[in-house]
């Protein structure tokens, strides 16, 4: 009985151990007190436990990382893994990996990805030294994953995301217009100004987005990953088009520029597919009387705009007639909003003109008032 009683304590402590050993390694990969990313947020949501918010950073594709605050049980998904101490708060990853996997740096032609937990992501070292992360945007991104054989960028890192500490940098400020073979090709210093943590990174993408060869002429507007002649994401010069400030009056000219008689409507967040690449414009602004997209306000930049910000379109059939309330509504609106404001403006200048000929007969009557004669006074004059 004795040994019985025994052997059941030594299981259940094996046991116990072993599930110890495995809610440790499953929990291993989520960080106390630590936020990432701090003040970017894709979503955030009330929820009850760190589990929770993990399964919820599952549900976003741009999503890599959560935080997760203990005290309002509020959830937030970052992209990223820059952590900064945060009492209270729980953060990890999208995914807990149970073994450290090393993954062999990804080098050709002098370029390397380095620090990755997979062969397509890391901080880019170029002739053994890291990029400085100073003017590192979607375009070097770009130049950088193709020259490393991959079709284009994901998106791009700053501040040594993949834990570079660097004493020295091959490469500082480097700008590329974006159809460069090799980043070196790019503009760059060779000289840096820049810090222990400020390594460029990428995360680049096997997604190939196929375009017809004429898409990649100089301002030739395309449609592109649409299932309908009519519909799908923009491209213009072979680059996409970011849905920062896109609306239905910038839908209309873009569909209007490509043949079509109007807009059906416009879309957002790579409704028709993720962009794999830098882009053409962002920002624009069109009145709905241009031409083309590139006779709108726009900016060349892409700040803020990442392969889930693609704009696109469905435009009606060239025998369609445009929906009444695609374009007109809009259109006819703003000529109303003018005329109104004309018309304020003219009732302005006219009672300003009425005021001043009011002061100006006001002015007449004291006038003939001081012109007035006593006829008493008059008399006695006269005598």
């Amino acid at each position: 009985m004795m040994i019985l009683l025994l052997w059941t304590v030594v299981l259940f402590i094996s046991l116990s151990g072993s599930d110890a050993r495995l809610v440790d390694t499953i929990d291993s990969c989520f960080k106390e007190n630590t936020v990432y990313n701090h003040g970017h947020v894709l979503a955030e949501k009330s929820i009850e436990t760190v589990a929770e918010c993990q399964r919820f950073c599952k549900l976003f594709l741009a999503c890599t990382h959560f935080s997760f605050y203990h005290q309002s049980r509020m959830c937030y998904l970052r992209q990223g893994n820059k952590a900064e101490y945060k009492a209270g708060t729980t953060s990890g990853p999208k995914y807990c990996v149970k073994e450290t996997v090393q993954v062999q740096p990804n080098c050709t032609e002098g370029i390397c990805l380095r620090g990755g937990n997979q062969v397509h992501e890391g901080d880019v070292f170029v002739e053994g030294l890291p990029v400085c992360d100073d003017s590192w945007g979607l375009r070097e991104g770009t130049v950088a994953c193709r020259q490393l054989g991959y079709p284009g960028v994901s998106r791009v890192t700053v501040e040594s995301d993949y834990n570079t500490v660097a004493g020295n940098y091959s490469m500082d400020d480097v700008h590329c217009l974006g159809n460069e073979t090799r980043l070196q090709d790019c503009h760059h210093k060779t000289v840096n100004n820049c810090g222990k943590s400020e390594a460029a990174g990428v995360v680049c993408t096997f997604l190939d987005v196929k375009l017809p060869q004429d898409c990649y002429q100089e301002k030739k507007l395309c449609l592109a990953q649409g299932r309908e002649p009519e519909a799908g994401n923009l491209y213009y010069g072979g680059q996409p088009v970011c849905h920062n400030g896109f609306d239905l009056l910038d839908a209309f000219v873009a569909c209007r520029s490509m043949g079509f008689l109007g807009v059906k409507n416009f879309t957002t967040n790579s409704k028709f597919g993720l962009g794999n690449s830098y882009f053409a414009m962002s920002g624009l602004n069109c009145l709905g009387h241009e031409a083309s997209l590139d006779e709108c306000m726009h900016t060349n930049d892409g700040a803020g705009c990442t392969e889930y910000t693609v704009a696109g379109v469905v435009c009606s059939q060239q025998a369609e007639q445009v929906a009444a309330t695609s374009v007109e509504v809009p259109v006819l609106i703003s000529l109303a909003l003018a005329l109104i404001l004309v018309l304020a403006v003219v009732a302005v200048i006219l009672k300003h003109r009425r005021n001043k000929l009011n002061k100006l007969k006001n002015v007449d009557k004291v006038t003939n008032i001081l012109r007035f004669k006593n006829p008493m006074l008059s008399e006695t004059q006269e005598t």
